[in-house]
């Protein structure tokens, strides 16, 4: 069941999401024909009742989001509440993190980015680099009017696939000095499939060495890369970016 979950729900959120018409989950209205209107794929396909609700179960951990769902329940039951008012509940189950932080990014503006990744096997014998920066996802020309208090950068769970099985979360600061978030593994690594099992709001970008290996371990039909989210979220990945001309296919 959940292996449809990607395809149906995640890839209908993001086609829509990366236009430049898309809109922030949570906007301000003035009328009920404006309220209306915001009752499309954004506020049924990404906003938190599916692709961003996913998206914090995941880096949760299944037993602190439901813990967090839980206080929020038990705190509000009967009353009013409003969004922020959930991510403080979840923040309280979440171990240290800080989910209001990281979801203001997410639901205060529109769409979502695409994470550039970079392998380096050379500076340090046996160690592979990993440099993540990020840019927002667009597949139309930006309106003049299209700024965001976030400037369009956000909190990023990355995960990756490598050959010996997925990794932990490295979480990418929007607020980074040099843009850039590197993590350093004490192995040789010739590929890595970023946003391990397709659980993230996130697309990646391979440089082509990385790429090309991709390929190769898709057509040898690896046991590394089993997952039908992993297959069909790297083909989603190089699809959509190639139709942006970020990535050339070839």
């Amino acid at each position: 069941m959940l292996d449809f979950f990607y395809p149906d729900e995640m890839t209908s959120a993001m086609n829509f999401d990366s236009a430049p018409t898309s809109h922030p989950i949570s906007v301000e209205v003035s009328s009920p024909a404006e309220l209306s209107g915001l009752f499309d794929t954004i506020s049924y396909r990404k906003a938190p009742r599916s692709s961003i609700n996913w998206m914090m179960q995941k880096f949760m951990g299944d037993d602190e989001f439901a813990e967090g769902l839980r206080t929020y329940i038990d705190t509000y039951e009967g009353r009013n509440a409003e969004m922020v008012d959930l991510f403080s509940a979840l923040t309280q189950a979440a171990g240290g993190l800080n989910v209001t932080e990281i979801m203001m990014t997410w639901t205060m503006q529109m769409g979502f980015p695409y994470v550039d990744v970079f392998l380096d096997t050379t500076t340090t014998a046996g160690s592979t680099t990993i440099t993540l920066t990020q840019n927002r996802f667009l597949t139309g020309t930006k309106l003049p009017d299209d700024v965001s208090d976030y400037d369009y950068k956000w909190f990023i769970p990355f995960t990756y696939l490598d050959q010996d099985g997925v990794s932990g979360i490295t979480w990418m600061d929007p607020d980074a000095a040099s843009g850039e978030t590197t993590l350093t593994v004490e192995k040789t690594l010739s590929w890595i499939k970023g946003n391990a099992g397709g659980n993230f709001y996130y697309i990646v970008n391979y440089e082509k060495a990385v790429l090309d290996q991709l390929k190769t371990e898709l057509e040898k039909d690896s046991s590394a890369i089993t997952l039908a989210t992993d297959r069909t979220s790297l083909i989603y990945d190089i699809f959509s970016l190639a139709k942006t001309e970020v990535q050339h296919c070839s």
